[in-house]
């Protein structure tokens, strides 16, 4: 990851090309953040570009560059839960024929077999991280996926830094419950790599 901080400053001093340049920088993971949070594209593509609305218009309010990453974050996973807030439910599953994947890509030299299955995987993880407890499943996406450190997930969420490792402790723990109740042991996952 590259150092952001003097396009922040820039930015933060009204430059356009350098928050443009943020954008594009963070537009993917902000996206794959929703996407993997909404478990739906299109509600993903209008958090996304929410979060980069906002933080344009109250950028100059970021007092510190160096909190620009928690602070992106801090923005979408607010329009995260506000979106499913009022769709009342968080969406289990959206496994249309034509969903788009966005959860990472898959090496090139794979194999259509490996591919497909790998594609499933992912199918799976999806809707065991739904089944749990959303404030589980935001630490887990931050960590796991994002790669925010327990500091970084407090600052974001406004918690002690002891209750995110709870919550990511608790949440790893379910997943595993959700995991075993669907007969999916560790040895089933090795077995197919």
């Amino acid at each position: 990851m590259t150092d952001d901080r003097p396009l922040v400053e820039s930015a933060i001093r009204g430059e356009l090309y350098a928050f443009n340049q943020l954008m594009k920088n963070w537009h993917k993971r902000i996206f794959n953040f929703a996407y993997r949070y909404l478990n739906d594209y299109d509600e993903a593509s209008e958090v996304t570009q929410q979060t980069f609305i906002k933080a344009y218009q109250s950028i100059g309010t970021l007092k510190d560059p160096g909190r620009f990453r928690a602070w992106l974050y801090i923005i979408a996973s607010n329009g995260c839960r506000a979106r499913t807030r009022r769709a009342g439910r968080y969406a289990t599953e959206s496994l249309s024929g034509g969903e788009r994947e966005a959860w990472g890509q898959l090496p090139g030299g794979e194999n259509p077999e490996k591919q497909l299955q790998c594609r499933d995987w992912e199918r799976l993880l999806k809707r065991a991280l739904a089944q749990i407890p959303e404030e589980q499943r935001l630490v887990i996406i931050m960590k796991e996926y994002e790669g925010l450190m327990f500091h970084e997930i407090a600052e974001v969420l406004s918690e002690p830094e002891n209750t995110v490792k709870s919550r990511m402790y608790y949440g790893l723990k379910a997943l595993r419950k959700v995991l075993t109740k669907w007969n999916i042991t560790k040895e089933a996952i090795q077995y197919e790599e």
